[in-house]
């Protein structure tokens, strides 16, 4: 029973560790990881109005959302792209990942 409980622990304590390396992160962090990045821009476009899509997940178990750039252009209601950019978010086994869009 004692060598049952122990590899459990161990287990459990390894998934806890390493849960946030491969959440939704570039940079992974095992306990919480916050940062922000852009992917591209026209500067033909001026950036009047803002777009947000996000995806989540729960332990690399559970995953939903759409983070696209055609879903955060229709939260924003636009039609030019300005820049495309992106938030991540995890702190142990939760994470987020959101693509916002700029544009007109």
């Amino acid at each position: 029973m004692k060598k049952i409980m122990g590899i459990s622990l161990a287990f459990l304590v390894t998934l806890m560790l390493f849960s946030g390396c491969a959440l939704v992160t570039p940079l992974p962090s095992a306990v919480y990881g916050n940062m922000q990045g852009g992917l591209s821009v026209d500067n033909n476009v001026r950036p009047l109005k803002e777009g947000r899509a996000c995806a989540k997940t729960v332990m690399m178990i559970a995953t939903w959302g759409d983070a696209s750039i055609k879903a955060a252009k229709k939260d924003g209601k636009i039609k030019k792209v300005a820049t495309v950019d992106y938030d991540t978010f995890n702190i142990l086994v939760y994470g987020e990942y959101c693509t916002v869009v700029r544009g007109e």
